[in-house]
């Protein structure tokens, strides 16, 4: 990771870095000079929906991250050092505000973010761990993956389904129960016992902001892997999405595609580490790798058919 972060920030990223710091001030600043209520030149001292104050710090980007407000509102019970959390919160601020930036109609594609979000969240992960709070802030790399998407091609803007996770089993169903929805409805994709996986129509049911004290938390999800799909000669005969517990964990992550004509199978795996989460597969003693699962399938069929 060191040789990566030496190989990035050199001048000229370190330059752009500031940039991205400073864009993100000046548009919380617009947000105050737009108000006819507030003072010129005055701080920020109301928070918005999903903002914190860690330590003295107002978080602007953390509207984007419903995990990140609940774990951070209440943090200083935890008794962890105040100073640490405060600066572990910047750094998400920033890392939140870039993948708002990529997510921007228009974005083009720049590696470039992908890479620094990828330093950022090794980071804020390492200050995570200093304070005892590891686990609590593995919601960390899904940011990072989504920013990477997106910078390889900007299919985040594509439409997604959509994963919903619920404060609890019991909030599932009684979310369900208003919509009038059923298990084996079309709208629903896939579920466990507390999230539910649901097509880019149901985006205006899952706010959040409307259902907060039953919703934990909204993240679009691509689901181009699916049961039966095929590719060529090759099908997905298992399909296991990476899922997440009660306590944030990962769990899940297996894609098993058998050849129908040969019987040849190959299991992809995804390796579900708190950093650079990945799918991966091992094919005539070639590794391949890839966040996309997708590519691993397409990358893994065309080795072995080699």
């Amino acid at each position: 990771m060191a040789g990566s972060a030496r190989k990035i920030l050199n001048r000229e990223n370190i330059m752009k870095l500031k940039n991205i710091l400073k864009e993100s001030h000046r548009i919380q600043q617009m947000k105050v000079y737009s108000n006819p209520y507030a003072r010129a030149f005055s701080p920020i001292v109301e928070e918005d929906e999903g903002e914190v104050n860690v330590g003295g710090y107002q978080t602007q980007h953390f509207d984007v991250c419903p995990a990140a407000t609940a774990l951070y509102k209440d943090i200083e019970s935890k008794g962890v050092d105040m100073d640490l959390a405060a600066r572990t919160a910047k750094l998400q601020d920033v890392l939140y505000f870039i993948e708002k930036h990529v997510e921007e109609e228009g974005y083009q594609p720049d590696a470039y973010y992908g890479e620094v979000a990828q330093i950022l969240g090794d980071q804020i992960m390492t200050m995570a761990g200093m304070m005892d709070l590891g686990s609590e802030h593995s919601y960390i790399q899904g940011h990072i993956d989504r920013i990477q998407s997106a910078v390889q091609g900007g299919s985040v803007n594509e439409a997604k389904n959509i994963k919903v996770t619920f404060h609890s089993t019991a909030a599932k169903n009684r979310w369900m129960r208003k919509q009038k929805l059923k298990p084996n409805d079309k709208e629903v994709v896939s579920q466990d016992k507390s999230s539910l996986v649901l097509t880019p129509d149901m985006k205006d049911y899952v706010s959040k902001k409307s259902h907060g004290d039953l919703i934990y938390q909204v993240d679009m999800v691509n689901e181009a892997v699916k049961r039966g799909k095929r590719y060529g000669d090759w099908a997905v005969t298992q399909y296991e999405p990476v899922q997440y517990d009660d306590y944030g964990a990962p769990y899940g992550g297996r894609i098993k595609i058998v050849n129908q004509k040969t019987g040849h199978d190959l299991l992809i795996q995804n390796d579900l580490a708190v950093r650079g989460r990945m799918w991966y597969v091992s094919v005539n003693r070639v590794s391949i790798k890839n966040p996309n699962p997708e590519k691993v399938i397409q990358q893994a069929i065309k080795k072995f058919d080699v």
